[in-house]
């Protein structure tokens, strides 16, 4: 609302179609009936101003509605008289408004004045004409001079449509004293009072700017933690999915072993083991280090041998044993001897890397790859090693 009246003001370079658009704004947020009253009298106000008669009519008309339970208050003076003094008014309506107001009231009877003069009522207009020049001679210094000239018009007014003599100099030589004593005070004010305005403006727009921001902000990090929520939530349902199907196939396993047939219970246990591995296979895959490994694989700068720096070599390891830590067990249970550089080597040629991406992988020559595998032919049961490495 702040802003609303600051593009009113003449030292805030006039725009009342923006002190509208900042008018209905407060409107929205307007808590009380006062304010909401305030902020349609502001949105009429600004629409008189720009030649928008039947719209300042209907706003000012809402705000005198909203201000029925205050009548007796400033506001609601104001919002009677602007509402008569506005071009096209009705009549009727507007009368019924100013007769609600104190009857010592000069701004209602001088309002009373224009309004009976406008509606060729000229014998009711000098009535009321002759009231409020009783009123204002009874204490003439509690009236501003804008009220004493508008007290002037109306009398000059009224005596051109009874036919009477008009003097053009009636009242100036009152006005020249009352400017006299009020020009200093304007002059000292007038450059501070524009400053202040235009630097009113810049801060409200500029608490404005910074609202939106932190609403910005604030909406940003919401939506972050609700998708790190989702994130979170599916992470926890994907892997308690994996632990329930792997530990399904360790249920199949052990009632593998009431198989009579070992043919059957071979081809079964193969079976089981290439599930669980393609289970453990798809979580390697998801955090990312198999793609690490294609691109060690297949990029030429690693072609003169150099391996993995051993920080690197010791979270791989890390980030296999966890993800195939069923397939370990299994692997244990079917060899005899079976060190973490062997458990390291089995778990690279279930994912299909072949030996020079592996002895990069794991700091060795490939000749000392191709001796662990061999080696391994003797620590591991032959099905299990065929498994592994399909041979």
């Amino acid at each position: 609302m702040k802003l609303a009246d600051i593009y009113c003001e003449p030292s805030a370079e006039k725009d009342y179609n923006k002190a509208i658009v900042y008018a209905r704004k407060a409107l929205t947020y307007a808590e009380t009936e006062q304010q909401k009253a305030y902020a349609l009298h502001q949105i009429g106000a600004c629409y008189g101003f720009i030649n928008e008669n039947d719209s300042a009519l209907v706003y000012i008309a809402r705000a005198i509605d909203f201000s029925q339970q205050n009548k007796g208050e400033s506001n609601y003076t104001t919002y009677v008289l602007n509402y008569a003094n506005t071009p096209g008014v009705n009549y009727e309506k507007a009368k019924s408004y100013l007769t609600e107001l104190p009857e010592n009231s000069l701004g209602r009877l001088i309002t009373l004045g224009f309004l009976n003069l406008n509606n060729r009522h000229t014998g009711i207009a000098k009535y009321f004409c002759d009231k409020a020049d009783s009123l204002y001679s009874s204490a003439p210094d509690k009236y501003s001079i804008n009220t004493y000239n508008s007290l002037r018009i109306l009398n000059a007014c009224v005596k051109y449509t009874l036919g009477e003599e008009v003097s053009a100099s009636e009242g100036i030589s009152r006005n020249d004293s009352i400017s006299q004593a009020i020009s200093r005070k304007e002059a000292l004010n007038s450059e501070i009072s524009s400053n202040n305005l235009l630097l009113q403006k810049h801060i409200h727009e500029s608490q404005l700017r910074t609202q939106r921001k932190i609403v910005i902000i604030l909406s940003i990090v919401f939506f972050g933690i609700i998708l790190f929520f989702l994130y979170d939530r599916n992470n926890k349902k994907r892997y308690i999915k994996i632990r329930k199907e792997l530990d399904q196939i360790r249920v199949n396993q052990i009632e593998l072993q009431s198989i009579d047939s070992e043919n059957d219970q071979n081809s079964e246990l193969t079976k089981i083991w290439k599930k669980r591995a393609d289970i453990c296979r798809d979580n390697f895959i998801r955090n990312g280090w198999m793609k690490k490994l294609q691109i060690l694989e297949g990029n030429d700068k690693h072609s003169n041998g150099s391996f993995l720096p051993p920080a690197e070599r010791d979270k791989l390891r890390k980030q296999l044993f966890e993800e195939f830590t069923d397939m370990i067990i299994d692997i244990k249970a079917a060899g005899n001897g079976v060190n973490l550089d062997d458990l390291t080597l089995c778990l690279l040629c279930l994912l299909k890397i072949n030996n020079t991406t592996i002895s990069k992988c794991m700091g060795a020559s490939e000749n000392a790859i191709r001796t662990r595998k061999s080696r391994l032919k003797e620590k591991l049961d032959p099905q299990m090693y065929q498994f592994i490495f399909g041979r």
